[in-house]
């Protein structure tokens, strides 16, 4: 077995670059994580000493490749890098699963975090949140907004939007954010709470117009951006973060092989920088520290989802 021959003894040392490690991402190409997973894959196949697959499953806001990551059994020659939506929300909204995320997942590592934005389209007539919101009150039916999923930090910052203006916001969740964002750009959707890595070029070429970031700080990639906090809203923060996890009945020895392997990749330079131009920070951890963040989310957006009412369309 490729990652278990990598702290096995010298005379499994040629097994590892038979196989492919897979690396599932929950989301269709063009959105964050699949952004991520591009930067990551190289630098992580020469680490390893074997190929890197990318294999994008989305469905069900990331839900479909986390069940897919449950089954894939103990070799562990398949990696998710997942969101907070399938890790810490979807346990809520969802009947359902395939899952445990306790029981059936493993954290080896964070992997970055970063900010959403609400965008528009460079068209419309809003400058600011307060026209944004302003519109919403005064247009029948109020404001659409895209996100790349029911469940993701985009559809809760809209959620607590919406419940700290009073104004009538609409989700339309997306398989993705790359979708999710073809549609705004064309006009079908008013808005988009995205990823910051999915608005970013779009911003910076001129077709959407950045309102406001979700975090608690502005971010450097777009300094003149106010936040959520800084447009009237005190204390607003809702971050985006991923994870790298591998199935339950993976080894312990062979996780934290692949633990180490991304802690590495993560910290190098030219990772850090790469991820840095697309709005995110690079944040390898120990796994510990990894399920400890993972649970603390859990605990925090169950209120929310609670008291947005929110369930899985």
């Amino acid at each position: 077995m490729a990652l278990i021959g990598l702290v096995a003894s010298a005379a499994h040392a040629a097994e590892p670059a038979a196989r492919s490690l897979r690396l599932l991402v929950g989301f269709a190409p063009g959105g964050a994580a699949d952004v991520v997973a591009r930067l990551i894959g190289p630098p992580l196949a020469e680490r390893l000493g074997q190929s890197v697959i990318i294999d994008n499953r989305a469905g069900a806001g990331g839900v479909l490749a986390a069940a897919a990551l449950a089954r894939a059994g103990s070799d562990g020659q398949t990696l998710l890098l997942s969101s907070s939506g399938p890790l810490v929300v979807s346990p809520y909204i969802m009947n359902t699963l395939g899952y445990d995320v306790a029981r059936d997942l493993q954290a080896v590592s964070l992997a970055v975090r970063f900010t959403n934005v609400v965008v528009v389209p460079a068209g419309a007539p809003m400058q600011t949140l307060a026209d944004y919101l302003r519109t919403a009150r005064s247009r029948s039916g109020g404001l659409t907004f895209a996100t790349s999923g029911v469940g993701s930090t985009g559809h809760l910052a809209g959620e607590l939007l919406r419940q700290r203006a009073g104004v009538p916001l609409t989700h339309v969740a997306y398989r993705g954010g790359g979708p999710a964002m073809t549609d705004v750009l064309g006009g079908q959707v008013d808005s988009m709470i995205a990823t910051i890595s999915t608005a970013l070029p779009h911003v910076q070429s001129g077709r959407l117009r950045a309102l406001a970031v979700t975090s608690a700080r502005r971010v450097a990639a777009l300094p003149g951006v106010p936040t959520v906090d800084e447009s009237g809203f005190a204390g607003f923060d809702a971050t985006n973060w991923f994870a790298f996890l591998v199935s339950a009945e993976v080894p312990l020895a062979t996780a934290r092989t692949l633990s180490a392997a991304l802690v590495d990749v993560l910290s190098a330079p030219p990772v850090r920088e790469g991820l840095a131009h697309h709005g995110m920070e690079a944040w390898p951890t120990s796994m510990a520290e990894a399920r400890a963040w993972i649970d603390r989310e859990s605990r925090q957006w169950a209120r929310v989802v609670r008291e947005a009412g929110i369930r899985a369309e």
